[in-house]
């Protein structure tokens, strides 16, 4: 059955790459990614940020979106059955189901109350038959990369692919993530965690936080410019001080509450194990940051080709004919487009942490720098110092402040710069 969806899927897709579609093709379509299970589900959302990039149909972004907390749900006999299989008691013995939160792609929330307490928390509840779908999956695709190569489509090993989606499937993978991201971020001042309190293979039960999606504030630049360069300073922090990142954070994985910004899904976390990978990747990212201030085509060039000669011995030469030959890269997320582009075209496989950098960075700053600034172009710098100020104003990230100093000294075209004045972000 699966793999009669999955040839729907191929055909209708067809459809769509030719312009022969309508809404009710798009979600036919959607409707038997959903039947093909996690990995279609995660990999659309996975495309999405780079399909507005792209600037693809309106419409088919629209109805994609639902992938991330409108899939389809299981009814509530199988919740609870799934909760006295793992707790040995009856949910309604301890809490009171209030309502359904949302569904994702590996499973639905709900908001449910301690009936002696009264106090309100969020239960997650895997899907049925998840694993045996991942299972069933993995080895329909084993057996169709048999005869082309998966690095083709996405420039990783397949194995690592299936791992870091096994990965997600670990309810208590996911519960360890989170009470290290709740122990890190305890007394933050800008970032709540949920704070866990029970869990088993199938169940995870936090700490309800009542929050907005940033999808609600699009209208309002100001605020939609303002709320994804926290969660862009959140990245940042991860990767530059922690060495452990949030591999999943769209848009509906973080939210808003009382100018917090509330993070959720922990299922997916990353660090690197190989501190040659680490540096390399964040000396590469520097290069980066220092080329596009500098408007240095040569030290973005030289980001590039760190990329890609930590994971290949392609000749320098082939490297600068494509890379010279592209027009002028300006923005984060086009230069990893490019990357990506060479390394499937001359069948490079990337290491998965710089996919994880690449994917966070499509949902964050694709969004951010379109909108921080409308009038002038884009200035780099300018986002250091608004990083800078909101780490100031609220007291937080001191290693990383130390790191945005270090650049805004190396980068700034002006002998000093007064901290006072840069307060865009935080009113």
């Amino acid at each position: 059955m699966i793999f009669f969806n999955i040839s729907k899927c191929l055909i209708l897709s067809l459809l769509i790459k030719y312009n022969l579609y309508n809404d009710t093709i798009i979600k036919i379509l959607l409707k038997n990614i959903y039947k093909c299970g996690v990995i279609p589900v995660k990999m659309i959302q996975w495309s999405l940020p780079y399909m507005k990039l792209l600037e693809v149909d309106k419409n088919i972004l629209d109805i994609f979106e639902n992938t991330y907390e409108k899939c389809p749900l299981h009814d509530e006999e199988y919740t609870n059955k799934i909760y006295k299989q793992d707790f040995y008691i009856n949910i309604d013995e301890e809490y009171e189901i209030i309502d359904i939160i949302g569904s994702g792609s590996i499973a639905q929330v709900y908001k449910i109350k301690d009936i002696k307490s009264d106090k309100l928390y969020a239960m997650k509840v895997k899907h049925p038959n998840v694993l045996n779908n991942f299972n069933y999956i993995k080895y329909l695709l084993k057996i169709i990369f048999l005869f082309f190569a998966f690095n083709k489509i996405i420039p990783v090993k397949l194995n690592i692919f299936l791992d870091q989606f096994k990965n997600q499937l670990n309810f208590i993978n996911e519960g360890n993530n989170l009470i290290k991201f709740y122990n890190l971020y305890e007394s933050n001042n800008l970032y709540t965690i949920p704070k866990l309190f029970k869990i088993s293979e199938n169940i995870i039960i936090m700490e309800y936080l009542k929050a907005d999606t940033i999808e609600l504030m699009k209208d309002n630049n100001y605020k939609y410019s303002k709320y994804n360069l926290y969660i862009s300073l959140f990245l940042q922090n991860n990767l530059n001080c922690y060495n452990f990142n949030h591999g999943d954070l769209h848009n509906y994985n973080w939210k808003i509450a009382d100018e917090k910004v509330v993070v959720y899904d922990f299922g997916l976390c990353w660090e690197f194990n190989d501190q040659v990978s680490y540096k390399t990747i964040l000396k590469s990212l520097d290069y980066l940051l220092e080329g596009f201030h500098k408007t240095d085509n040569q030290l973005i060039y030289k980001s590039f080709k760190s990329l890609i000669k930590f994971n290949s011995d392609i000749s320098e030469d082939i490297m600068k004919e494509y890379f010279f030959n592209l027009p002028d890269i300006t923005r984060f997320v086009i230069f990893f487009k490019y990357v990506i582009e060479f390394s499937i075209k001359h069948n490079i496989t990337l290491n998965i942490e710089l996919i994880y950098i690449i994917i966070s960075y499509q949902n964050i700053l694709l969004i951010f720098m379109k909108n921080y600034d409308e009038g002038a172009d884009f200035e780099h710098n300018s986002l250091h110092m608004e990083e800078y100020n909101v780490c100031d104003y609220y007291n937080i990230f001191p290693e990383y402040r130390q790191i945005l100093l270090k650049r805004l000294g190396e980068y700034n075209k002006k002998e000093t710069i007064d901290y006072t004045k840069l307060n865009k972000f935080i009113h």
